[in-house]
């Protein structure tokens, strides 16, 4: 699993949305030290400026 924090959030890229969607790993995001989403290749999606989207 990649921990990413959520500060980091906006610097996250398209590349790194392909990697989740094309090697299943998981992707767990932190948000002021507790677990804030947390991502598979089925839920990842990116929007407009380039942030990942945990869709419902």
């Amino acid at each position: 699993m990649t921990i990413v924090q959520y500060e980091d959030f906006p610097k996250l890229s398209d590349q790194l949305l392909d990697e989740v969607e094309q090697t299943g790993v998981m992707v767990e995001v932190i948000r002021n030290g507790k677990p804030y989403v947390r991502m598979g290749p089925a839920n990842a999606s990116s929007c407009g400026d380039g942030q990942i989207v945990r869709e419902s």
